[in-house]
């Protein structure tokens, strides 16, 4: 039997700042990661950083430790209609996340309210046809 959510990794986590400039700096001068592109429609809100195949995404928000912010992990999985198939029938409610060019994803919550991203890139992220 196949597995219906089978997750191949993790591409990133989501991390709640209140100030770009001063967690850019402090990831890309202090930690070295590269600051690369976000896809279309998150220039304003998001900015990625990568580390391998692996990025954080810093997600502005006026008060990054608020229990219900943007802090979450996202999985990249093989088949996201299999898993959202699979997962409804376990009574898992999923939450539809805005489309990304090449991605299709929905958010789940773990039994203790940390939001998981469950994210299947149709292509892959950098070869220039999602961004």
């Amino acid at each position: 039997m196949t597995n219906p959510v089978e997750i191949t990794g993790i591409h990133h986590v989501g991390l709640p700042v209140a100030d770009f400039e001063r967690a850019l700096h402090f990831y890309t001068q202090v930690l070295r990661l590269e600051h690369i592109r976000a896809p279309k429609g998150f220039a304003e809100r998001v900015r990625w950083l990568r580390l391998g195949e692996q990025h954080i995404h810093l997600i502005h928000h006026a008060d990054p430790l608020a229990p219900n912010g943007p802090r979450h992990v996202a999985l990249h999985i093989t088949d996201v209609e299999a898993a959202r198939a699979h997962l409804k029938t376990l009574g898992v409610e999923l939450d539809e996340q805005p489309f990304i060019t090449n991605a299709l994803r929905f958010t789940i919550k773990d039994p203790d309210g940390n939001a998981v991203e469950l994210i299947q890139w149709l292509a892959p992220w950098g070869d220039g046809s999602n961004q």
